[in-house]
């Protein structure tokens, strides 16, 4: 005789959200329809195992996210606490649940997109943290360009990293919405501003330990300002050959010089701008920073005959890779090599150094490929496939720096660009013309005392 077993308890669907959010046209996303030759990440169409259980796996975080989504006026502790009993999932988990929950709700477009189980539960929790500061009145915009952000450009392409989506939907959000604009990684918040930006991003504490001769600096600056001061001290290391402790006495005690060369990558028609390693900043950090520059150039596809790429081809290259090209790799292209895809050789036989030949890898899979394990072509657009030595799958990237969309050069474009950098360098001239004037004129009117 066999004990009836008892059913296993159900999540129940979650009632209707009462509050009202944004809604877009239906035809908006008319242009994508899934089946009918749009492309697909490589995730969604590979038919093998693996790539099954990923999309099941993705799947069942989205359906655990609609259960878990509560009523906007249901006391939180109180649903976090049930469901944690409920599960045994701990509550961090269930949070972050319930938060992506309500952003599927809120940006219902979006989640139409990723219904298709092709994003990882770090790829939807970095969503989630980054939309939270749209408001309703930018949903609509922010919405229709973060969908398309989402869909590849080319069928099969291996999915972005997270670091890699972030930086690309930061930039949707901070031309839509300024305000709504993500935080970097280890960025904070805060509400109390000081010289023009928080005071917690200011910050330099000291630590001594009792009966120790060292002391701990620490210093908490945004994402630009760290890159610029590390950039600056570690040139100092270099040409003095020692650490950063000591580079940074150095600085300290104004006992070196050095000249270093910072890029900032700026599309003429858009309000913002990313640094060379990938950051988007806001409107208020791209100005500050175009007062601050001391050159506009184009960059674009370039040559050389020697094995080093020339300062402005290894600026293209990483503005316009943005991180490593391997497939789902994250380290930022300014902490890459530039590789020669094709082998360089002395005798000609071999790759050129050129920007259609260069791309960024990381130190560990700039090994791999060299070591044979890997294939890789480059085409003129910008696009890789990559293919195992080992069991003959391919992979193909798309390049997510902030000149991706400048891989491929014609006359026209490279027209395009000259005249508006050309524009944008008089709007400057003619700025600090004007305010140069505007001071002249003001100490000709000011009162001398006799």
């Amino acid at each position: 005789m066999t004990t009836p077993q008892a059913p296993p308890p159900t999540v129940p669907d979650p009632p209707p959200p009462r509050f009202e959010v944004a809604t877009l046209p239906v035809n908006v996303f008319a242009g994508y329809r899934r089946g009918r030759g749009a492309p697909l990440w490589a995730v969604e169409v590979a038919e093998d195992p693996l790539a099954a259980s990923t999309r099941e796996l993705n799947l069942n975080h989205l359906a655990l996210a609609r259960a878990c989504h509560p009523d906007p006026d249901t006391d939180l502790e109180r649903h976090l606490s049930t469901l944690t009993a409920r599960t045994g999932i701990p509550r961090h988990r269930i949070s972050t649940y319930c938060d992506i929950g309500f952003m599927l709700t809120r940006f219902y477009a979006v989640a139409s997109r990723l219904a298709h189980g092709a994003f990882s539960l770090e790829h939807l929790t970095m969503l989630t943290r980054a939309l939270e500061g749209v408001d309703d009145a930018h949903l609509p915009a922010v919405q229709k360009s973060l969908f398309w952000a989402l869909v590849p450009r080319r069928n099969g392409e291996a999915l972005p990293g997270v670091r890699a989506l972030h930086n690309k939907v930061q930039k949707i959000i901070a031309e839509c919405d300024p305000l709504g604009r993500p935080l970097d990684e280890g960025e904070q918040a805060s509400t109390r501003p000081a010289d023009g930006r928080p005071a917690e991003q200011r910050r330099v504490y000291s630590q001594s330990l009792p009966d120790s001769p060292v002391t701990t600096l620490t210093a908490v600056l945004t994402d630009a300002e760290a890159e610029e001061f590390t950039t600056i001290l570690d040139a100092v290391c270099r040409k003095l050959t020692c650490s950063r402790a000591d580079g940074l006495m150095h600085l300290a005690r104004g006992t070196t010089d050095v000249s270093v060369t910072l890029n900032l990558f700026r599309d003429p028609d858009s309000p913002v701008a990313a640094t060379e390693n990938g950051t988007w900043l806001d409107a208020v950090a791209t100005e500050d920073s175009m007062e601050r520059i001391s050159a506009l150039r184009v960059i674009g596809h370039g040559a050389t005959e020697s094995y080093t790429p020339t300062e402005a081809m290894t600026a293209f290259v990483r503005g316009r890779d943005g991180t490593c090209r391997f497939p789902g790799c994250d380290v930022p292209a300014l902490d890459c090599d530039l590789d020669h895809v094709k082998r360089f050789l002395t005798d000609n036989t071999g790759g050129p150094t050129s920007t259609e030949n260069l791309h960024c890898l990381c130190r560990r899979h700039h090994i791999m490929k060299t070591m044979g394990w890997f294939d890789v072509t480059l085409s003129g657009e910008g696009t890789e496939i990559w293919s195992s030595v080992d069991d003959g799958h391919i992979y193909m990237t798309e390049p997510h720096g902030p000149l991706a969309k400048y891989a491929r050069s014609t006359h026209r474009i490279r027209s395009d660009r000259r005249r508006a950098t050309l524009r944008e360098h008089n709007r400057l001239r003619l700025e600090r013309l004007d305010e140069f004037a505007e001071a002249l004129d003001a100490a000709r009117h000011e009162e001398v005392p006799f």
